[in-house]
């Protein structure tokens, strides 16, 4: 029987605790801690404590006795807290009666009670220990290599204050992590702290382990200390308990289906955050544990996805881009005038090279506009959206100038290797836009989709200028619109293979590999009828559709490999974009052969999808294959779910309602959403078996955003 998420709003986070190779994954805003199944962090790898990009803690290990406990249990409570019970391997004969409970909360910091208890008839005698250390490593250090060098560590004991501090500092970049105890150690070492503890029958012996972060000038105190544990009384994870417990209910004839909606809503919970600037606004980090960071295009994507569900996160990702939308031209961090952010960080690699914000992107400012016309038509205030528009203009006003420097019309980046990111679309490594030789393509690139978001951006740009009455401006970004239109179908589309370019390169050839990005074509609604038609056969072949999911790039190219981050993965938001654009252009019989691929894909990884995966046919080995260092949970893959369901159900907004097309498989029905938002008012849908479809108004509530 499943839970009841309206008694415990966060049981699908809770459900799928571990992580690949039994990690346990912990967050709360820009904390998050990974550790194994003991609740030990072990040095070497990709565990520990991190904040804002820094590993804060790189070991955490319990000993007993000289040896670790034997796991017993490990689950996460919710996402910022878990619970370990152990057992503690005793000499001589029966079992052992000494269980361990490691009670752990993350959260500006770390917050952890350990008790022993002897079960057994006889006292005991332990030798408990702590073993700490903590690399200070960034990020992307972590990722590359594992860990980082402590040359520059300091390491100060204060045995009276049962604390021992670590400081990191280099070329003015400084970092320390303080870990107290509240029970008094035999002994304390810059390496850790030993206890001796006698236990009678039916005895407990407690300590709680407290972690706090320097930031430089900044200190942070653990959101939940040591007097108790139970719940973390922050606003961030009260309003991301609101945020979750308001989500419309689904219930479905297909079961996948439920379960995937339920742990993608509980995923993007466990995400959320508050915006890097303190004004208070909901965003989400893109990914743990590599992208627990604010990302432009991520943020954009995954709002988009999330509406019609909820517009409170679209409104705080909007303004929060908005406040950080470029205003000069800058080469090291690519800021320019009007253009939207690609990332935030805050870890020694962003903060020593000045890039701690940067614009690498091509496709967030396309993409920004798209976002603020949608929330619009779902019910965003007119007083919010209108505030946006010098936005929505300067970032119309970067497509025309920075965003298209030879003034072709299509928008372009440098492709540029000496500095920053080389490809700057979704596909963003440095091998993704390659011909079907595998040769790879030298810049300026203009990519196939980036133009497509362009084009819709144009158009939703002129539907919020006739709202605000600014018909000059809706009609030439009408025309332009039209313009690009025309002249992509022209130049990007490949006669002697029936589908569009990858890419324009440098000297403006086409890219001819053929990839996934023409599912967002069909989103966008650039291509013409004819060429949809070629495109939605050629998506659901097997060059493509691996049976799973859409490939990044066809088994047909020479680059294509199984096991990639861009050329022949599946990503889960790219096959729901896909789907989201098989379904606008009346596809229907495609769109539900992807989500079916997609949906049964899902009980593979738990139902919780991950950021991508390898793009092995489903008859290769009857499950899919992982990829090694994917984020999980993620953020637009988390959302993916949620814009399948808008698609198979054919939700889109109009001047005065809702329109409702059904697309759903017969083992879907009956369905039912409720709680849906549409301005002010909440609306349930249901779809019987035999076809017929119910709108019911339930309430007026106060616009959400």
């Amino acid at each position: 029987m499943s839970e009841d998420l309206s008694v415990n709003p966060w049981a699908d986070v809770a459900r799928v605790g571990m992580g690949p190779g039994g990690t346990v994954s912990l967050v709360e805003g820009s904390t998050f801690l990974i550790s194994d199944a003991w609740g030990d962090v072990l040095p070497g790898g990709a565990q520990g404590l991190f904040h804002r990009d820094t590993r804060f803690l790189s070991r955490l290990e319990l000993l007993v006795d000289g040896q670790r406990p034997e796991a017993l249990a490990a689950r996460a409570v919710d996402p910022y807290s878990a619970r370990f019970v152990l057992r503690v391997p005793l000499e001589g004969p029966g079992e052992s009666p000494i269980v361990a409970v490691r009670n752990r909360f993350v959260g500006d910091g770390l917050h952890e009670d350990l008790d022993i208890t002897n079960h057994g008839l006889e006292p005991v005698k332990l030798t408990v220990e702590f073993l700490i250390e903590a690399d200070f490593a960034d990020l992307f250090e972590v990722k590359a290599l594992g860990g980082a060098g402590t040359a520059d560590i300091t390491r100060r004991v204060v045995p009276e204050e049962r604390l021992l501090e670590l400081e990191y500092a280099h070329d003015g970049f400084r970092r320390a992590t303080e870990v107290r105890l509240t029970a008094r150690p035999e002994e304390i070492t810059t390496s850790g702290a030993r206890f001796r503890v006698t236990l009678s029958p039916d005895e407990t012996w407690h300590t709680c382990v407290e972690v706090c972060l320097n930031l430089g000038a900044a200190r942070c105190l653990p959101k939940c200390r040591c007097e108790a544990f139970g719940s973390l009384a922050v606003p961030l994870a009260k309003r991301a308990a609101v945020w979750r417990a308001a989500f419309p209910e689904l219930r479905s004839g297909w079961d996948a289906l439920n379960h995937l909606y339920r742990q993608g809503v509980g995923d993007l919970t466990a995400l959320l955050m508050e915006d890097p600037d303190g004004q208070g606004d909901l965003v989400v980090a893109a990914g743990l544990p590599w992208f627990m960071t604010l990302f432009g295009r991520d943020a954009i994507l995954t709002a988009f996805m999330t509406l019609p569900f909820d517009r409170e996160l679209a409104a705080g990702v909007l303004r929060t881009l908005a406040r950080h939308q470029g205003e000069k031209e800058d080469e090291t961090s690519e800021e320019q005038p009007g253009k939207i952010l690609h990332e935030i960080r805050f870890g020694e690699v962003a903060v020593r090279g000045g890039t701690d914000v940067y614009y690498g992107t091509v496709d967030a400012t396309p993409l920004f506009v798209i976002l603020v016309a949608e929330a619009h038509r779902w019910g965003l205030a007119w007083d919010e959206v209108k505030a946006l528009l010098p936005n929505v203009r300067r970032a119309l006003e970067w497509m025309r100038t920075h965003g298209d420097p030879d003034g072709d019309g299509y928008l372009e980046y440098p492709g540029r290797t000496d500095r920053g990111l080389r490809n700057q679309g979704w596909k963003d490594s440095w091998d993704a836009v390659q011909f079907a030789d595998g040769a790879l393509a030298e810049g300026p690139i203009a990519l196939a989709e980036v133009q497509g978001y362009k084009y819709r951006a144009l158009l939703d740009a002129a539907q919020l200028f006739d709202a605000a009455e600014e018909d000059v401006e809706a009609t030439i970004a009408r025309r332009e619109a039209a313009a690009l239109a025309e002249r992509f179908r022209r130049d990007f589309w490949l006669e002697e293979g029936g589908y569009p370019a990858l890419a324009l390169d440098g000297k403006k050839r086409r890219v001819d590999a053929v990839a996934s990005n023409a599912g967002h074509l069909l989103w966008t609604g650039i291509l013409s009828a004819e060429q949809e038609k070629e495109v939605a056969r050629r998506i659901v072949s097997p060059e493509l559709f691996s049976g799973w999911g859409l490939r990044t790039l066809a088994t047909s190219n020479r680059g294509y490999k199984p096991v990639s981050y861009h050329v022949g993965s599946v990503w889960p938001h790219d096959t729901a974009i896909a789907i989201a654009g098989l379904a606008r252009a009346g596809f229907v019989e495609e769109a539900l052969t992807l989500a079916q691929g997609l949906l049964d894909a899902a009980p593979h990884f738990s139902y919780r999808l991950p950021e991508l995966f390898s793009g092995f046919p489903q008859d290769n080995f009857g499950f899919p294959v992982g990829y090694p260092t994917t984020s999980s949970p993620q953020a637009w893959a988390a959302a993916s779910v949620l814009l399948v369901i808008r698609a198979l159900l054919g939700l889109e907004p109009t001047e005065d309602g809702l329109s409702i097309r059904p697309v759903l498989p017969a083992n879907a029905l009956p369905i039912g959403l409720e709680g849906l938002r549409r301005g002010s008012v909440r609306l349930s849908i249901n779809a019987a078996v035999d076809g017929s479809v119910e709108l019911t108004e339930l309430a007026e509530t106060r616009p959400v955003g």
